[in-house]
């Protein structure tokens, strides 16, 4: 496809246009592509910006980009919230994408970032938003996308260079890996998400509290459910990077933090939780 240069339309301009006429009508959009045009060119023709050829229209050629441009997001979309598109099923989910991708259209140079608002555009459009008596199964959909989104991000991070921690570590060497994250959902996100990923085809949850832990190591991203407890400590580990002030969360009977704090180093360090 060839575009016509204008000098009344600056690049800016026609690379706006371009997007919008491109995901506009691939989402059910009424209006035809010369719609999105600056005011002063409101009675043009798409033939004044696109060059028809000899064996297709303007219109034929921006339908291919319209096409393979949209599929090509929603498969991004796809494949950064699986868990999400099953819970959901494929067609409510592809509408969900084309509404998004609508309100929300990639502004990045990376396809790594297009999710990035999923979880504001669910919050925003839940069908019981402006209802006093809420359902759950939104809650469980934001929670579900919030969740995938962030496996993504951690996975794209850098990890620098750093030693495990050992048993014999010193409790004031010990810090957190580099890439770790807690969690508290309303859902138990990671039994469903784990169930999915082993191909096992989870049912939709009832409402549990429940905390997790994600991390990213040597390429590879982990997660583990913990209590309230072990998430209470982990965040202040991480927010402090101090175990001293992090056992501080567990109560003051020296005796029985330092017993469940051995314990809990024990298994963590084994899981690689920490560095030094």
């Amino acid at each position: 496809m060839e575009l016509k240069k204008s000098p009344t339309l600056p690049l800016a301009n026609l690379q706006k246009w371009m997007q919008q006429a491109i995901i506009g009508p691939s989402v059910n959009e009424p209006r035809p592509p010369v719609a999105f045009l600056p005011d002063e060119w409101k009675n043009a023709k798409l033939d004044d910006i696109v060059k028809p050829s000899k064996k297709l229209t303007s219109e034929q050629h921006l339908s291919i980009y319209q096409q393979s441009y949209i599929l090509r997001l929603r498969a991004c979309m796809s494949s950064q919230f699986k868990a999400l598109e099953y819970a959901l099923g494929e067609n409510l989910f592809e509408g969900f994408v084309d509404q998004y991708l609508k309100t929300f259209p990639s502004e990045s140079y990376t396809l790594m970032d297009l999710g990035a608002n999923f979880r504001r555009f669910l919050e925003e459009t839940r069908p019981d938003k402006y209802e006093e008596q809420k359902e759950s199964w939104p809650d469980f959909m934001i929670e579900l996308a919030n969740f995938e989104f962030q496996i993504n991000i951690l996975f794209d991070k850098i990890e620098e260079p750093f030693t495990l921690a050992e048993q014999s570590t010193p409790d004031e060497q010990i810090k957190l890996i580099p890439v770790f994250e807690v969690y508290t959902h309303q859902f138990p996100i990671v039994w469903f998400y784990s169930s999915f990923i082993k191909g096992q085809e989870p049912e939709f949850p009832l409402p549990d509290p429940r905390y997790c832990v994600i991390l990213r190591k040597n390429l590879r991203i982990d997660f583990f459910e913990i209590n309230q407890h072990q998430f209470l400590f982990l965040r202040k580990l991480k927010n402090t990077g101090s175990v001293g002030l992090a056992k501080k969360t567990l109560g003051d009977d020296v005796t029985a933090v330092d017993a469940i704090w051995q314990e809990w180093k024990r298994a963590w360090v084994n899981l690689g939780f920490f560095r030094i």
